[in-house]
């Protein structure tokens, strides 16, 4: 009995060690179950998160968009920056031009030649229109290597005084001279009475004397400029160099009705005669020109600026009333049914072929005019490079010259920027009459107007988004048309903002690598031949005036413009 007892008291033992461990086990059910739901919370809330990262990044349609990477991925690839190498050959080649042709052998001081072929075609003149522009380059590398480094030491003692803003005056004797030069010799052309068209005489020769044979005359534009780029000049001095303040008051401002300044000679004139008729910047239109308009609201701007700073008021108070009354005829060139600004309105002759009147000249007087903009008024101008008309007429430019050109259709590749010419019946070819080609300086002007654009955004911290900036957007910044039918802005805090910013930026150096491509010598990729006037439209070969001075500020100012995205603007969204 007691082995029984000691046998049932054993397994009865060892039933209930069997047991302690499922009772354990059932104890702990509760606490898995409520793992295994969280686990799966934070799976779905996960799963959410990545879905609506990828709706978000997928707002922006990207060259790399075929890859199976990541969107993120494909966003990082769209950003290949200018190569330094490219971006240094382009500056030199530029850069060497510029000077070559301000100092061509057995040239006056302060004269630029268009180029230097004299055969087929002849360029050697200087042009009112393209030497303003040539000078409000060198004016612009003149601030460049006197601009003053804040986070370096003081200047020494015996350095010039500073001005109330506490700008070192370094004046740079070389620039200088040029510059004074320039104003001296516009100055003579000035006085010329036997330019046939006064003030508006397109063109001299290299001795000073007025071309005399048949021409587009007069031409309005050339004043405008050349007052716009003297207005920066003495803007400069007298932020600068306080000591030339007479040199400013006399040679470039003198205040006095009639004058004998080569600045308010050119105002004056400006203010007087544009309402009347005139050749185009291309000098084959005679009518109201968008780009002659917008050139010369910029002076009046400037001028009044000036005037005004000078202590001439009533002559500010005059400037300013004519660049309104500018303002108002500028609307008149926008054609809503066609999408675009025409070039040309009232046309009283010249070329009668120019039908559409689409034309990069629009895209050019934008840029122009803000070359002498001041950074505190130039965000709020209705007729810039960001303007959504203006962007309007660009891509529909750009849509007619890709299909245009054979250049464009060599490269099948998304990525490879599109060239651009004049206008598309264009039919100069450089020597002679037959089919117009892309022009390096047209081209140019795509690569600036990003980056202006971009500067502008990054500046106002939001993206306006209109009816006609959204073909704009949608091609040249890859983004997506259901996302811009939907908000009017895009503010700096959504991340679709510092993306936007990237691809215009990147578009940007698509255009200026297309044209290091196009000007760079098969055998040595390092070294580029001086800019042309154009490029054949089906080989990509130089063709026209070789060396053409404005090709070469076109590149300057674009690669100025890029640095200042990248420095100035746009470094904490370029840099993420």
């Amino acid at each position: 009995m007691t082995a029984a007892m000691t046998a049932a008291t054993t397994a009865a033992t060892a039933r209930a060690r069997h047991r302690r461990p499922l009772r354990r086990a059932l104890s702990l059910l509760p606490v898995a179950l409520l793992l295994v739901c969280l686990l799966l919370v934070c799976l779905a809330a996960l799963l959410a998160a990545q879905q609506h990262q990828h709706q978000h990044e997928h707002r922006l349609c990207h060259h790399t968009s075929q890859s199976p990477t990541s969107p993120a991925q494909s966003l990082r690839s769209l950003l290949p920056s200018l190569p330094p190498h490219v971006e240094a050959t382009l500056a030199r080649t530029a850069q060497t031009v510029l000077f070559a042709n301000l100092h061509a052998p057995g040239v006056p001081r302060g004269t630029a030649i268009a180029s230097p072929s004299q055969h087929q075609p002849d360029y050697f003149f200087h042009w009112t229109r393209d030497a303003a522009l040539a000078f409000a380059a060198v004016l612009d590398h003149l601030r460049d290597v006197t601009a003053p480094n804040r986070t370096g030491p003081p200047p020494p003692a015996s350095a010039p005084a500073t001005t109330a803003h506490g700008v070192a005056c370094e004046p740079h004797p070389e620039l200088e001279g040029l510059l004074d030069a320039y104003a001296g010799v516009s100055h003579s052309h000035q006085l010329r009475r036997d330019a046939i068209a006064g003030l508006g005489e397109p063109k001299f020769n290299v001795d000073g004397s007025p071309f005399a044979g048949p021409w587009g005359r007069p031409q309005t534009d050339g004043p405008a400029l050349r007052a716009s780029t003297l207005v920066a000049y003495a803007e400069h001095l007298l932020d600068t160099c306080p000591q030339r303040e007479p040199y400013v008051r006399s040679v470039l401002y003198d205040g006095k009705l009639p004058s004998f300044s080569v600045v308010k000679t050119d105002l004056e004139y400006v203010a007087q005669v544009w309402r009347a008729p005139s050749f185009d910047l291309w000098e084959e239109s005679l009518g109201t020109h968008w780009y002659t308009m917008a050139v010369q609201r910029a002076a009046m701007r400037a001028g009044a600026r000036l005037a005004r700073r000078l202590g001439d008021a009533g002559a500010a108070n005059w400037y300013d009333r004519q660049a309104v009354e500018m303002e108002a005829g500028l609307t008149r060139f926008w054609d809503p049914a066609a999408a675009y600004i025409r070039a040309t309105v009232d046309v009283r002759g010249g070329i009668e072929s120019k039908a559409s009147q689409l034309d990069v000249a629009v895209l050019l007087g934008a840029i122009h005019s803000q070359w002498v903009a001041k950074a505190n008024d130039d965000d709020g101008d209705v007729h810039a490079p960001w303007n959504d008309r203006v962007m309007a007429t660009v891509v529909r430019l750009v849509s007619v010259m890709d299909a245009l050109y054979q250049i464009n259709r060599n490269d099948s590749a998304s990525d490879v920027a599109v060239v651009v010419g004049r206008y598309p019946e264009d039919v100069y070819d450089g020597i002679g009459f037959s089919l117009g080609n892309p022009w390096p300086l047209a081209t140019a002007a795509l690569a600036e107007q990003a980056y202006q654009i971009a500067s502008h955004w990054c500046r106002l911290r939001v993206i306006p988004i209109s009816r006609w900036s959204r073909p704009f957007l949608a091609r040249f910044v890859k983004t997506d048309a259901a996302v811009l039918a939907q908000p009017t802005v895009i503010a700096s805090d959504d991340g679709l903002f510092a993306a936007m910013v990237r691809n215009l930026t990147a578009y940007g150096d698509s255009v200026l690598l297309r044209i290091g491509e196009l000007g760079s010598r098969p055998r040595e990729p390092d070294v580029m031949d001086p800019l042309s006037e154009q490029w054949n439209r089906d080989s990509g070969r130089k063709q026209g005036a070789a060396q053409l001075t404005w090709s070469s500020v076109a590149v300057l100012q674009a690669l100025r413009q890029r640095r200042r995205v990248h420095v100035d603007t746009c470094h904490e969204y370029l840099s993420k």
